[in-house]
């Protein structure tokens, strides 16, 4: 007898977490543990720690900055600390108190760097005796006020208020000299326009500068461009953070040098090391690093002339003015112009190259330095680094994997499934086992997250390979804030306010309770992956570039209107190179999915780890058929050496659209890039090449006869899934992004296991009711048969809309005491009842049939059609609606056909709960013993609580909105109908903004649909009973 103990009450440590936003350290002791007690009754596992500043009006000043060093801080933590253990709950820290890493601890010396530059021109021959040329600074910096409006609250106060003494604190690094071939000094840092240089003339002069800055060099004849590249700390501060003290100034720290990240973390959290021992570990489980929204005008570290020349092989102080990209290392403006143009650049592609490997050079010092070293330093102390990657121009897959929990988030890039699947692919080839998101975040959509939304988001995070939901956010009950409390992201308008005041806070434990169930399965074993897909790019791009559904917040069909505006207009719109280049990567990924494949992400370091395994490149935990490179030009001649290698072992390497013809470096490109060609030569022999457009899904599966995870029997778009190998059983995580119901049937290579569906929402765990076993056959047979049902378990499923299914499957012989009966095929949907009996429910007449597995046979004719729908149009409906003043009062309205409340003027302005009524008699057709009644509402927003004849039924909140009826009708034949519904605050936060302006900032949003849209119904249906 099969034991679901441990999926219906899953252990705690398998809980959803929150972002846990303080308004710096202005918190109450109490206050804390009141909450940590709520978050923990509502089905919350666990907290990580935000104190920082962002839209918090705080009237306390001195008390909101007690951060680090200050005593407060920990004074405040320690209390959460044992409380949260006393719970059984996790606490996670942020790394700082706000983000990109940093602090009023940081010394200058120990803050993140920069480097300027500035040039002039000079004719040869004569003897120059001159001041370097000074620093031409970037046409954002050079109004103090654009600084000030812009940069204030990124930019230390001694760059905003006085640039020049800022300017002053730079110093010559090097500088180099080289003939123009088109002569120019002019630097176009907003749309650059590069001014190409000769290489073969570069040279490095810094020896020949003086301690006061002249240079004393006897100028070659003709034309030379000198360059003098300065030094200096960037003065990025951390966004709104709290301080130790009102009056202290924070810095971020220098994360490309380990030493000063050692030292960094020291001062956070080295003074209570002591007071936090008891706790590291278990309750206190990890640091975190969020996103890396660094603004560096050209990054630098100490250190970087000799970790490059170890790690490229050469020095590359003399090509130090190709290396310049304005805005490419201030994400702020990069943002907005994506801009990988150089002011100068050498001919036939060097500068591309040198530049590539200066970014490589960055990228393997933020992973090891600060990714890796954040890891290192907490191990001792058993304390894990959760960190968000992106946003820095990095190989984001090395960076996660130097850290112990990669983590993602539903903002960045719309949230769309190919950059999800970037943390849950680090989590399969650097074997993270748990992968984690910054979740329910979204612009435009505050007070817009309704239970449907926040399933669909994390069911798109489970089938990424995401197995730990973080909240973003709950924010402390500040005393001082008006209804609904403290919120720090609204205005402006971002994430979720997921606090007491929610209207959907008593249904939290429900949903939580769906997340926990799957995370405790999802948290467990092995992912199955046998596609890899090559992700050779620095970063990923931020914008939102095709239609997914919930993307960038919006979910078609049960939201209000999607995100407008110029902003969403830039984020959508396709535009650079970087847009074109990610879009066809993510269409990639699209046509792989779209037949039933489940790919991860590679990178070259996690394909050159890899072994060969019976025809399988083993990276991690996945078991790759098959490499692709989609639209790759360069690869390296250490990689294409290996590919060439596993080729000949029987693992299938694709290049799509593109074939490489060269590496991506500088050192040795000519001698390397012929022997790449000659490697890439043997494509039609070795290597698989495919056409942009060519069918990828289709060309593995019968072309190369690789098996999908699932069998979809034909293209289906937003489809998704994720299998997990636990033990001896298989999970399957399947979902649909459709707004439209699903009906198809799947095929599993499962043979000699039993599929069991599990629902998140109840616990409950039930044999599939109508299922096709597979033949367990020998692999060699599995492969050429790839076509043949009988080698898969074949099951019909259905989904609702924006549906998903949990299906496990269990060894045969581990289900002993189990009744296994089950129908083979039917010609019609068959369901089990709790009884243990079968039935198909019909509205057609007509001859119906199936098989049970032991070879049993039923049959049903069906003469005559059920009785007809029965519309329900009137209802009367009362609304109770908090005021401005916070009293309630009831809204009454009677309708004669359902409406949104956006269109009832009494109305539009709330949110609920409202309770609507109906008494409604039928014939007594309705009541044969051969008819299934149930009630279907239709669309609702959002959820609803149905009380039929007084029996409650359990809150419904996602579709379908439907229950049995039968046999609750009173002794008239009669039903007393009762629903409750509630929506978002959203439209009752609008109406308060038309009136008072304490909510102005609401005034113009859009609202959100709320009620019973309909058609609501009660629907006849003839029972066939299958026996």
């Amino acid at each position: 007898m099969m034991d679901w103990s441990s999926w219906k009450e899953p252990e705690k440590k398998h809980r959803p977490m929150v972002r846990w936003w303080w308004p710096g350290l202005d918190v109450n002791g109490e206050e804390l543990v009141r909450e940590l007690v709520e978050l923990d009754a509502s089905g919350f596992g666990g907290v990580e720690i935000q104190a920082f500043l962002i839209g918090s009006p705080s009237p306390n000043h001195e008390l909101k900055h007690r951060f680090a060093p200050n005593p407060a801080y920990y004074d405040m933590v320690e209390i959460v600390l044992e409380k949260a253990r006393e719970l059984g709950m996790i606490v996670d820290l942020t790394v700082s108190s706000s983000w990109p890493p940093g602090g009023s601890w940081v010394p200058m010396d120990d803050s993140l760097r920069t480097l300027l530059m500035g040039t002039t021109m000079v004719e040869g021959p004569q003897r120059l005796d001159e001041p370097v040329p000074p620093i031409k600074l970037n046409t954002f910096y050079k109004k103090q006020n654009l600084i000030k409006k812009f940069m204030g609250g990124i930019l230390a106060s001694w760059v905003t208020e006085n640039r020049d003494q800022w300017l002053a604190s730079f110093k010559p690094l090097a500088t180099v000299a080289v003939k123009p071939i088109k002569s120019s000094t002019k630097m176009h840092f907003l749309r650059p326009r590069a001014k190409t240089l000769d290489i073969s003339t570069a040279t490095d002069i810094s020896d020949l500068v003086d301690d006061h800055g002249i240079l004393h060099w006897d100028v070659p004849e003709g034309k030379w461009q000198i360059f003098t590249i300065y030094r200096g700390p960037s003065g990025m501060t951390p966004i709104s953070d709290a301080k130790s003290d009102p009056r202290a100034e924070s810095l971020v720290v220098d994360m490309f040098d380990r030493n000063k990240v050692k030292r960094f973390l020291d001062g956070h959290l080295g003074p209570a090391i002591e007071r936090f021992k008891p706790y590291m570990g278990e309750t206190l489980r990890a640091i975190f690093t969020d996103s890396q929204e660094i603004g560096s005008e050209w990054f630098w570290t100490g250190t970087f002339f000799k970790e490059f020349e170890d790690r490229r092989g050469y020095d590359v102080r003399k090509y130090l003015p190709v290396n310049f990209v304005p805005n490419r290392d201030n994400q702020f403006l990069h943002v907005v112009f994506q801009n990988l143009k150089p002011c100068f650049d050498f001919v036939a592609q060097d500068g591309e190259r040198i530049r590539h490997d200066w970014e490589h050079t960055l990228s393997d010092l933020f992973a090891e330095n600060y990714c890796g070293a954040v890891s290192r330093w907490g191990a001792p102390h058993g304390i894990k680094h959760r960190i968000q990657t992106y946003g820095f121009r990095a190989d984001l897959l090395k960076a996660y994997g130097q850290a112990d929990i990669p983590e993602t988030e539903q903002l960045f890039a719309g949230g769309v499934l190919d950059f999800l699947k970037l943390a849950g692919s680090a989590g399969i080839v650097y074997q993270k086992p748990i992968v984690s998101s910054e979740s329910l975040v979204w612009m435009q959509r505050d007070y817009m997250t309704t239970p449907l939304k926040w399933k669909v988001a994390v069911d798109r995070l489970f089938v990424s390979g995401i197995n730990q939901v973080i909240y973003h956010g709950f924010p402390y009950a500040a005393p001082w804030k008006e209804f609904p409390g403290h919120y720090p992201w609204s205005p402006p308008d971002y994430s979720s306010n997921l606090n007491e005041n929610n209207s959907f806070w008593k249904y939290f434990p429900l949903i939580n309770d769906y997340v926990t169930r799957c995370q405790s399965l999802l948290q467990q074993g092995k992912i199955r992956c046998n596609i890899g897909i090559f992700y050779p790019h620095f970063n990923y791009d931020y914008k939102y570039l095709k239609d997914e559904d919930l993307g960038g917040g919006y979910l078609e069909g049960y939201d209000g209107k999607p995100p407008s505006g110029i902003i969403v207009w830039w984020m959508n719109r396709v535009k650079s190179n970087i847009d074109k280049m990610t879009l066809k990567h993510q269409q990639v990924g699209d046509k792989v999915m779209e037949r039933g494949y489940f790919y991860a992400h590679v990178n070259e370091e996690v394909l050159l780890e890899g072994n060969v395994d019976n025809k399988q490149l083993a990276c991690g935990d996945a078991r790759f058929d098959a490499i692709i490179f989609p639209f790759t030009t360069r690869i390296t001649l250490k990689l294409a050496r290996f590919l060439d290698s596993i080729v000949e072992r029987g693992v299938n390497v694709i290049f799509y659209g593109d074939v490489p013809d060269g590496q991506p470096g500088f050192l040795e490109h000519e001698i390397n890039d012929e022997k790449i060609k000659h490697i890439m030569g043997k494509l039609d022999t070795k290597f698989h090449f495919l056409e942009e457009g060519d069918d990828l899904g289709l060309f593995l599966e019968e072309k190369l006869l690789i098996p999908p995870g699932i069998d979809y029997q034909r293209p289906v778009k937003r489809l998704q899934y994720i299998c997990k190998d636990v033990g001896d059983k298989s999970v399957y995580f399947i979902r649909s992004g459709r707004e439209e119901p699903l009906d198809l049937h799947l095929r599993f290579w499962e043979a000699g296991k039993i599929p069991f569906e599990l629902d998140p929402w109840t616990g409950e765990a039930r044999l599939m009711p109508v299922f096709s076993s597979a033949v367990s056959v020998p692999k060699e047979y599995v492969e050429i048969s790839i076509t043949s049902s009988q080698t898969r378990t074949t099951i019909p499923i259905s989904l609702a809309p924006y549906g998903s299914k949990m299906i496990m499957f269990v060894p045969e012989e581990s289900c002993a005491g189990t009744s296994l009966t089950h129908v083979d095929h039917a010609s019609i949907q068959v369901t089990r009842k709790d009884t243990g009996t079968f039935q198909a429910l019909t509205c057609k007449p007509g001859k119906y049939s199936g098989v049970f597995k032991d070879g049993r046979k039923f049959e049903s004719t069906i003469v005559l059609e059920p009785p007809p729908v029965m519309p329900i149009h009137a209802w009367k409906l009362d609304v109770q609606h908090r005021d401005i003043d916070g009293t309630t009062e009831v809204i009454t309205e009677i309708l004669d056909r359902l409406k949104d409340w956006r269109d009832i003027k009494s109305l539009k302005g709330s949110c609920g709960p409202g309770t609507y009524t109906t008494k409604i008699t039928l014939p007594d057709g309705y009541f044969d013993h051969d008819i299934h009644l149930s009630l279907d509402l239709g669309k609702v927003h959002d959820v609803a609580e149905i009380t039929v004849n007084g029996k409650p039924f359990p809150p419904i909140l996602v579709p379908p909105y439907k229950v049995e009826i039968s046999g609750l009708q009173d002794d008239s034949n009669s039903f007393d109908i009762q629903v409750t519904v509630t929506g978002t605050l959203r439209n009752l936060l609008v109406g308060y903004g038309k009136r008072d302006k304490r909510w102005k900032h609401y005034k113009k949003r859009k609202r959100m649909p709320v009620g019973i849209l309909g058609p609501a119904t009660i629907v006849a249906k003839k029972i066939i009973k299958c026996e």
